[in-house]
């Protein structure tokens, strides 16, 4: 089918790095495995004073047995003869010379692990040197069985399902084919400071002192045969789960108040299928809510806490909110907006409640843990969650995961509807726990808003892990390279103007901080400069810079950091088990580099439909697959490029903005005739807004359209340049041409999407 491409069916990147340690110097060079593919590249092997070895790769029982080097040559592919075990027998890798099987470490034949991970640099310790390779002494038969024994793990829980391309390993039948890319492993060079002494390298970050000690036991089920927060916190309850400045919940704390919380909201009236908006700022209590709701069958509404009173009053409206849990410092906006929507409960952190009417969060905390029964709640996958994001009219929608086109105002409330509901949610973190390599070692940094889809997302996947994640109340730049060094962070979710705020600090000041501890950082929500990509990869070269394409509707696409810089502003291949197509406005599919709107097909018929909006949801949905008005087009081997959108929004910063809303109030204005809002490119943020405006000739100035914009919009939302004009343009009809307005800004290079 032309144009409609799965991560599963498509080529991976086919050059391979090999790196050698020589002298205490890396060596890295090229071999020519997938030649004729120019411009891929793949994840490098690390060779320990060029000594054959045999590495574990995760995909069931495939094995790599490396064979004879030559000290002399620069290290080739097809020297070390690299073996797929897959089906009957070994297959040579690309270049490869057949070599006679050898049992031992990944061989199913003998004993070894059905799945196991390719050892790295960068990663000390026994666990990615099992065998003392590299330490100058071979081992005795002892103690060769002896780490068979400590290897023969059981595998992660649903790793055996997990969709094609999950682990990196793409099978074309036959032998297959190997894609070295690991998820939040490391690239195949250092940093300074990763040669530090190992007493300092593997000193416990801070965010790990609440803990305590980890037997090996818990170790090798943590993440395997443990699924889920609750799991976690009854097997290790003195795990930091949640760190925040100096406060730290561990798995057992969080688990009981969560629980109290769970229990005070069901005594407010939060049954099954019910929705909680929570308007909080990034803290402990956003989570602790969530984890309550998860235990109640309930779903989570996030709200962005810099909203208007009445923006807020829609959401609670149109959500038909049960509880709001707010902070007392934005108060005033809450209390304007509860006191209009009749039976919503507001329950208040942070500070003394009132009126009257609304509940303390901390009685709430306080409460019993458990039912007069003798209840215990479970957390499950996490809670449903509901996010709403501005449609054409620029009312804010919300999105609900489920049956595409349903019309359920929540999660499945009771009997087998829910569980069926608790299993979709097992399913996909079970799957985001395989695709990007989570484990209970992790330390996730939260460093964007928890109200938005992405961070709030990833902090409940680390917390189903069994994961810490330190929280970063409010973007800083030298504060979370501070707490990247101090928690020695391993992951973080992030957006294009964090690299610019962070590569904008002086460059003496980011290189005294010890960054090595990073693997993954996953960036989405907003076009990256090309630039600013090159640049960060450069400056976090332990981290491997991930890039995802998608919306609150669903994820489509993603792209390591060495696919895209063979193919710079492309977003990638599609999620395993995702399709992507371009369509024309008729609907018809259309061929490699021909450029349409873009199609997402998600897995397993999932869907979602967009609450209380049939309209909405029908033109989003033709036949299986959803669009969320994109333009772009796939490359011959897949790839998808997004060249323009079709709908006028905005991203600020990673933030969808809709002009609509920004026109709407300028409209309010009894000054204003006509106006049009748009977005010009801007070196931080991306884009931000401008409005040009027609006035009557009433003496209204640019500064007062501002302030009248900000009492009725949130900040962001608001334009940020005011242009007073005579007259703007129109066509026949006198439909303001804001193309026109926009191309004029962006010098005709608007399709770009601001990459350059």
């Amino acid at each position: 089918m032309p144009g409609s491409h799965q991560l599963g069916r498509t080529k991976a990147p086919g050059d391979h790095l090999l790196h050698r340690r020589h002298g205490g110097r890396g060596d890295r060079c090229a071999a020519p495995a997938g030649a004729d593919r120019p411009g891929h590249v793949q994840r490098g092997l690390p060779l320990r004073r060029l000594r054959p070895r045999r590495l574990r790769h995760r995909g069931g029982g495939r094995r790599l047995a490396p064979g004879p080097h030559d000290p002399g040559q620069r290290a080739r592919l097809h020297g070390h003869g690299l073996f797929l075990r897959a089906g009957g027998g070994d297959a040579p890798a690309a270049g490869g010379q057949a070599a006679a099987p050898r049992g031992g470490r990944g061989d199913p034949g003998r004993g070894g692990p059905a799945a196991g991970r390719v050892v790295h640099p960068g990663r000390p310790g026994p666990a990615h040197d099992p065998e003392g390779l590299g330490r100058g002494r071979a081992r005795s038969r002892v103690e060769r069985a002896q780490a068979g024994r400590r290897r023969a793990r059981p595998a992660r829980a649903g790793a055996g399902a997990q969709p094609a391309g999950a682990g990196g390993v793409h099978d074309r039948g036959g032998g297959g084919h190997l894609d070295l890319r690991v998820p939040g492993q490391p690239l195949p060079h250092h940093r300074r400071g990763d040669e530090r002494d190992p007493a300092q390298r593997d000193r416990r970050a801070p965010a790990r002192a609440a803990q305590g000690p980890v037997s090996e036991g818990e170790r090798g089920a943590s993440g395997q045969a443990r699924r889920g927060f609750s799991a976690h916190a009854a097997a290790t309850p003195g795990r930091a789960a949640l760190v925040l400045g100096d406060r730290t919940l561990t798995y057992g704390e969080l688990d009981r108040r969560s629980g109290s919380v769970a229990l005070a909201l069901r005594g407010l009236g939060v049954d099954g299928g019910d929705r909680v908006a929570v308007m909080l700022p990034n803290g402990l209590e956003l989570f602790e809510c969530a984890l309550a709701l998860a235990k109640l069958d309930a779903a989570l509404v996030p709200v962005n806490w810099h909203l208007k009173a009445d923006e807020l009053t829609w959401i609670l409206t149109d959500s038909a909110a049960a509880v709001l849990v707010t902070d007392a410092a934005i108060w005033d906006s809450v209390s304007a907006a509860g006191a209009r929507v009749p039976g919503c409960r507001v329950v208040v952190v942070g500070g003394p409640p009132a009126p009257a009417s609304t509940v303390d969060y901390e009685g709430l905390v306080a409460g019993p843990v458990g039912g007069a029964d003798g209840e215990v709640l479970d957390a499950g996958a996490g809670p449903s969650l509901v996010f709403y994001t501005s449609g054409t009219t620029g009312r804010p929608k919300g999105v609900v995961h489920g049956a595409r086109g349903a019309a359920a105002a929540g999660p499945p409330r009771t009997g087998s509807a829910a569980g069926a509901g608790r299993a979709r949610l097992a399913a996909a973190q079970d799957g985001q726990v395989a695709l990007w390599r989570w484990t209970d070692e992790d330390v996730h940094l939260l460093s964007g808003p928890g109200y938005h889809a992405g961070p709030c997302g990833w902090t409940l996947t680390a917390l189903y892990a069994g994961a810490t994640t330190v929280i970063l109340p409010a973007w800083d730049a030298r504060r979370w390279l501070e707490l990247v060094e101090r928690h020695r962070v391993t992951r973080s979710f992030m957006v294009p103007s964090h690299f610019v705020r962070i590569l904008e600090l002086p460059e003496r000041e980011r290189r005294q901080r010890d960054l090595s501890s990073l693997r993954l950082i996953v960036h989405a929500a907003a076009p990256c400069p090309t630039g600013v990509k090159r640049r960060i990869i450069e400056e976090l070269p332990t981290a491997e810079i991930w890039e995802l394409y998608g919306a609150s509707e669903g994820g489509a696409t993603r792209i390591s950091p060495q696919e895209w810089l063979a193919r710079p502003g492309s977003v990638g291949l599609p999620w395993p088990g995702v399709g992507v197509k371009i369509l024309d406005e008729e609907g018809r599919e259309l061929p490699p580099d021909r450029t349409g709107l873009v199609y997402v097909v998600p897995p397993g018929g999932a869907g979602f439909h967009y609450h209380n909006d049939t309209d909405k949801t029908a033109s989003a949905w033709r036949g299986d697959a959803f669009t969320v008005g994109d333009v772009g087009h796939l490359d011959e081997d897949g790839y998808l490029f997004i060249t323009d959108r079709a709908s006028d929004m905005v991203i600020r910063g990673g933030v969808n903005v809709y002009p609509r809303e920004a026109e709407d109030a300028l409209y309010a204005h009894p000054g204003v005739v006509d106006c049009a809002v748009f977005g010009v490119p801007d070196p931080v943020l991306g884009e931000r807004l401008k409005a040009m405006v027609e006035l009557r000739d009433t003496g209204v100035t640019a500064e007062d359209l501002l302030a009248h914009c900000r009492d009725r919009l949130a900040g962001f939302k608001c334009p940020e340049i005011v242009e007073l004009v005579d007259t703007l343009p129109r066509d026949p009809n006198g439909k303001v041409l804001k193309r026109l307005l926009r191309d004029a800004h962006w010098g005709g290079t608007r399709t770009a999407i601001s990459t350059e």
